[in-house]
């Protein structure tokens, strides 16, 4: 039992490491995949996962997924009112068939399972979502690996003794401390990347140019005399100059004229 656990989890955990690293279509079909199984198990729970509930709730996941690729939905609010209705709607045609528990899970599961993780794919969509997104899992795993390890060495309080009585008040403590050192020192690696950046971009630009640090992942550069076709040609020599010197990551860049910033601002 325990080598068959061991080594769906190391499978799994490799087929995590694909999917975000690929990011884009893949992860977005990955993770409607994932959604489906887990909306289907939830259901199962309730013994509607082949119902006609269950069916809506599928359809939903498929739509919302879909409407993240290609953007139609004008509102969240559509769907969530889209979804109840529907839902109520076989809840009533088909009475007293189903249970008023059993349309609370079908809707409910839907955000549960599939909403939340959607967060994985629109985190790693973000600009810098290539980094951001391994604070999820930092932070989740992290967190049970330090509630476990404290709570197994030091724990003694009971936190919820009829619905976990393993869990610990030390353990928890212990969960949330350890999420926020890990999350310090990742933040610290990168903090380096940008100190490294930072001397980079300096090294590369000419003596007339100027640029300063924006926030905590961004730099603004003043390229005098400078058309947007040159600024490609900067970009990839700071882009070879960074990789040079040892940078982590992807690099990207925005550009613009000081005249249409002139113009857009009025």
């Amino acid at each position: 039992m325990f080598k068959t656990r061991l080594l769906s989890g190391i499978i799994l955990v490799i087929a995590a490491l694909g999917l975000i690293i690929t990011g884009g279509t893949v992860l977005l079909l990955g993770l409607t995949a994932v959604s489906l199984i887990g909306l289907y198990e939830l259901y199962r729970v309730f013994h509607m996962e082949k119902s006609l509930l269950g069916l809506v709730g599928y359809a939903a996941v498929l739509l919302y997924y879909l409407d993240l690729y290609f953007p139609f939905i004008p509102e969240l609010d559509v769907f969530v009112l889209g979804l109840l209705i529907l839902l109520m709607a076989v809840y009533v045609f088909s009475f007293p068939k189903y249970q008023a528990s059993q349309v609370f899970a079908g809707f409910i599961g839907v955000f549960y399972v599939a909403v939340m993780l959607s967060c994985i794919y629109q985190t790693r969509e973000l600009p810098a979502g290539a980094y951001i997104v391994w604070l999820i899992f930092l932070c989740s795993w992290g967190c049970d690996t330090c509630a476990y390890c404290v709570g197994v060495l030091i724990g003694t309080h009971k936190m919820a003794p009829k619905l976990s009585p393993k869990k610990s008040i030390e353990g928890a403590a212990g969960g949330i401390v350890g999420t926020i050192l890990l999350t310090l020192l990742y933040g610290k690696v990168f903090q380096e990347q940008m100190q490294l950046l930072k001397g980079v971009i300096g090294g590369a630009l000419r003596i007339e140019d100027a640029f300063t640090r924006y926030g905590n992942r961004h730099f603004i550069l003043m390229l005098v005399k400078t058309d947007l076709e040159f600024c490609s040609t900067i970009f990839q020599r700071l882009e070879a100059a960074y990789s040079k010197e040892g940078g982590k990551g992807e690099l990207w860049y925005y550009a613009d004229m000081t005249q249409e910033l002139n113009r857009n601002s009025l």
